[in-house]
């Protein structure tokens, strides 16, 4: 989330330290802008650009930052471009700034505005409920569909190794050049471990949809369910497909490791630099010769 800090010149180490706390204590995301510290007045075609670009302006110390002129004119231009302003104190709880600010964040306020015309109309929210139910089956589809495209390559590339070295295909140093298909197994494993979770978030949201359409049917079945599960903070009664699954990447990209390692223990290093420095002598004289033409031509 991006906020600009307003503050007053000489609090500007405090205002840092601050909200990089209170972002710390609260979990939240926040990228945090300034104004770089120029002469004249050029800074406020800067501050009025990183204001725009801001989803909220977050002041700091408000008791002495509104004597600044400079604060004021940040303020009225947050005002006019209807940013949400909040205020800290450093010597206040805030409890009632960090909840609009979480709102913010969590995008609460616009989320229920989505559903603003949903309450008066039962039989639209069903049907919306059934849409978002539909969707979330296929995007179960996808991720198995991705899953099973994902087993198959990685472990196609593996079982080919394999069998290039029960077979003698390559042996010695030449195993060496199982890094190759290793290296783009592992790349494959990480891309597949970040659709996973990316999977995974998408799939939160469509629950965050049908959980909130539920509340406007006669009863919530689907929260409920979550309930009997321990509503995900029991591992004992239910663990994510997400967590679960994103273990598999991670187990494959292990075993490729462990046999990239194995592979260079098992390498005759000795030979294979002798090798290495027999092809660059071979282009040594080559080399010292146009070097000698240089130089005196």
């Amino acid at each position: 989330m991006k906020v600009f800090i307003v503050h007053r010149g000489d609090r500007r180490d405090d205002a840092v330290a601050f909200f990089k706390a209170l972002a710390k204590k609260y979990k939240l995301d926040l990228w945090i802008e300034f104004v770089a510290l120029t002469p004249g007045d050029s800074w406020k075609t800067q501050a009025s650009e990183k204001i725009e670009a801001s989803e909220a302006v977050l002041v700091f110390d408000p008791a002495s930052a509104k004597q600044s002129e400079n604060v004021q004119w940040e303020i009225s231009v947050a005002t006019d471009l209807n940013k949400h302003i909040i205020e800290f104190s450093p010597r206040e709880k805030n409890l009632e700034s960090i909840a609009r600010l979480r709102s913010i964040y969590d995008f609460s306020e616009d989320f229920e505005k989505c559903f603003s015309r949903v309450a008066s109309n039962t039989t639209e929210a069903l049907e919306l409920y059934k849409i978002m139910v539909a969707s979330s089956q296929e995007l179960l589809q996808r991720r198995q569909l991705t899953n099973g495209f994902f087993i198959t390559v990685i472990g196609g590339i593996v079982a080919a190794s394999g069998y290039l070295v029960k077979e003698q295909v390559l042996a010695g140093n030449s195993l060496l050049f199982l890094i190759f298909p290793a290296a783009v197994a592992l790349l494959l494993c990480k891309s597949w471990k970040n659709l996973i979770e990316n999977f995974g978030k998408l799939n939160t949201g469509k629950f965050r949809v049908i959980n909130r359409l539920e509340k406007e049917l006669c009863a919530e079945i689907y929260s409920a369910e979550w309930l009997a599960l321990g509503n995900g903070a029991r591992p004992s009664k239910y663990q994510s497909f997400t967590t679960t699954e994103a273990n598999v990447p991670k187990y494959f990209a292990y075993l490729i490791v462990a046999g990239v390692g194995l592979i260079l223990i098992l390498t005759d290093w000795s030979s294979v630099w002798s090798s290495i420095w027999d092809k660059l002598s071979a282009f040594r004289e080559p080399v010292l010769s146009v070097w000698y033409w240089l130089k005196t031509h």
